[in-house]
């Protein structure tokens, strides 16, 4: 394939095309169905959760054996996801990133919703994470004398993701619940190779597209509203990028 796909489709019907055993990673940030009013798609309970099933069994087709998935999902309803997400897919993990920017108001009787859940999913037990610079070792064991050798980074990555990666989930610069570019980057680092293939069927405006193109990454990108599909595409039109793509 090019070195980016992108289709202006429904993402539940689109994702049936894609061919079985053909995607190394997948990252995606879906509807959550937690009927959050909105004009330009359908958040609802009624029309996301028939749906999960479609989305989680299409993605156990099309995923290679060992492959990662990481799909952010709601607080409140976690559990729906996580349940529908393990009757097709190897359940590994809960990320947690700092959301800042939030609709939720202060209330006297619960805690505050900044707190962003991404699910780490596999196909099958997962391939290793890849070696990357990501969290840097203590200070105190860095200089331990019992640390036999000593490195600036350790590789036994933790679920929650410190401030200093910059995690906070959203940017919100070209779509309102639009995620880190750096956050994303890391993902793409530790589970995948250049080269491979990245798919993001609920792309909005592009962003796992534009870190995986950084890190010479193929991509298949699936966006149904027009708006943000034109958002996306224009992005990637203000870098300086050799790139040959698709879009259709």
């Amino acid at each position: 394939m090019e070195k980016y796909v992108l289709y202006r489709e429904d993402a539940f019907q689109k994702i049936k095309e894609i061919k079985s055993w053909s995607i190394d990673l997948v990252i995606t940030d879906p509807p959550y169905g937690v009927n959050f009013q909105s004009a330009w798609y359908n958040d609802s309970k009624e029309y996301i959760f028939p749906k999960l099933d479609i989305m989680f069994g299409e993605l156990k087709r099309i995923l290679k054996f060992g492959s990662h998935v990481y799909v952010f999902i709601p607080t409140l309803e976690a559990e729906k996801w996580i349940s529908v997400a393990k009757k097709y897919l190897y359940f590994n993990n809960i990320l947690a990133t700092k959301a800042l920017k939030t609709n939720c108001s202060k209330k006297n009787n619960n805690y505050g919703h900044n707190l962003q859940l991404v699910m780490y999913c596999s196909k099958s037990q997962p391939k290793d994470l890849n070696h990357v610079n990501w969290i840097k070792t203590s200070k105190s064991w860095l200089n331990d004398p019992r640390n036999k050798y000593p490195k600036e980074y350790t590789y036994k990555y933790p679920n929650y993701i410190p401030d200093y990666i910059r995690s906070t989930a959203f940017d919100s610069k070209f779509h309102p619940n639009e995620k880190n570019i750096k956050f994303l980057s890391y993902l793409v680092r530790l589970s995948s190779h250049e080269w491979e293939i990245i798919l993001d069927p609920f792309m909005w405006s592009g962003t796992t597209w534009l870190a995986s193109l950084y890190l010479n990454r193929k991509f298949i990108g699936i966006e149904q509203n027009e708006k943000y599909f034109e958002i996306a595409k224009q992005r990637l039109s203000n870098l300086k990028l050799n790139t040959q793509n698709e879009a259709q």
